[in-house]
């Protein structure tokens, strides 16, 4: 799959994705593309739903074991989690969120994660050299909410 998709042959710390964007078309024009067809909202949908739910199960308080916050974080924990699902999550949340019409089920989710991994989820971007991405995300996620009023 080297030759269709970026990310595969290398580290497993980049997303997956097509090299060129006529094989992203393909796949998502289902009377082309048939058994391989992917329906792109119900696929963010998914991904929105599995990364609040990664960040849900594993951002904690110190997730980079500092000895102090009192400190800029060392560089040899910045840029990076051990869990690479968590890293995406944080990153990419806001991206798939904006592409999933409002729903219940999510605002709760969306809820329960503002009540109590919000904290964790900034110091996890501070750690992974990404706190510029908040901003963007937690507009998206306001501008996601107010469809709902």
């Amino acid at each position: 799959m080297g030759a269709l998709l970026y990310g595969v042959t290398g580290p497993n710390t980049t997303p997956i994705r097509p090299l060129h964007t006529s094989f992203r078309d393909y796949l998502m024009e289902q009377g082309q593309s048939e058994e391989f067809y992917m329906n792109g909202a119900d696929h963010h949908k998914q991904l929105c739903y599995g990364s609040i739910k990664t960040m849900l199960k594993y951002l904690h308080f110190n997730i980079g074991d500092l000895v102090t916050s009192h400190r800029p974080n060392p560089e040899k924990i910045q840029g990076q989690l051990d869990n690479l699902s968590l890293s995406y999550s944080c990153c990419y949340w806001g991206y798939h969120l904006q592409e999933v019409p409002y729903e219940e089920d999510l605002s709760k989710c969306m809820g329960v994660w503002l009540k109590h991994k919000l904290l964790y989820w900034f110091e996890a971007l501070s750690v992974l050299r990404k706190v510029n991405a908040s901003r963007p995300a937690l507009l998206k996620l306001e501008q996601w909410f107010q469809v709902s009023l």
